[in-house]
């Protein structure tokens, strides 16, 4: 069951001690592959990412922050193996890598701005039931926007993951130069949003505070958040 928080402040520093230990050790997991391409994800969260795909069995997935491709290709994979066509829509203003791959597309281009771009996006979704992953420039006002124009295309009772919080608890940035501030910010105008701790479910995560679960419209909280505004 979702655990929903309410997040309105954090305090100006922490410190996951456990998440340091493993980017030390791993060179901040450089070395982890797909099919032999960069993937750069904690393997703890990818479980989690994993279960959530596999349980979920969205009809399309959006990525921002292509890197080298190897994240888009383990959707894909991911997504045929649930039995589904895999569609992985992966966005990039100058990726690494685009490697070909079946039923990924890439698109050049801000995600946070780029207004053909999000429309691209929105037409190739389509309605369709969608998991957004924002993994692409992690200052919080970047964030912010990418919440603005991606968050809307993920359906009631599904998820948003912002990845990389850690750059506040683990690496010490302040809160407004990390996906943090521009979650708070999105939570803030969004109330039909809400941070579910459950979806990190290990002693540390790379993607604090990243999943946000969109209430279904039934949901007493939702409905709470709205007769306050």
């Amino acid at each position: 069951m979702p655990d929903h928080q309410a997040f309105t402040e954090f305090p100006a520093t922490s410190r996951d001690e456990l998440d340091a230990a493993l980017v030390r050790a791993t060179d901040n997991w450089s070395g982890v592959r797909w099919r032999g391409h960069r993937l750069w994800q904690n393997l703890l969260d990818l479980n989690v990412i994993t279960e959530h795909l596999l349980a979920t069995r969205p009809a399309v997935i959006v990525e921002t922050g292509t890197y080298c491709g190897g994240s888009a290709i383990c959707y894909a994979d991911l997504m045929r193996l649930a039995g589904l066509a895999p569609d992985v829509v992966s966005i990039d203003i100058d990726p690494l890598a685009t490697p070909v791959h079946l039923g990924v597309r890439y698109l050049t281009g801000r995600s946070s701005t780029d207004d053909a771009v999000a429309k691209d996006v929105a037409a190739h979704v389509n309605g369709r039931r969608a998991f957004v992953i924002l993994d692409s420039n992690h200052h919080a006002d970047h964030v912010y926007h990418e919440l603005l124009l991606y968050a809307p295309f993920v359906a009631p009772g599904d998820y948003v993951l912002v990845q990389d919080g850690s750059l506040w608890s683990t690496h010490g940035l302040p809160v407004d130069e990390t996906p943090i501030g521009g979650i708070l910010r999105f939570l803030a105008v969004s109330p039909h949003f809400r941070i579910d701790v459950s979806k990190s479910p290990f002693p540390t995560t790379s993607h604090v505070h990243g999943w946000l679960h969109h209430l279904p419209a039934s949901s007493g909280i939702l409905a709470q958040s709205l007769s306050a505004s």
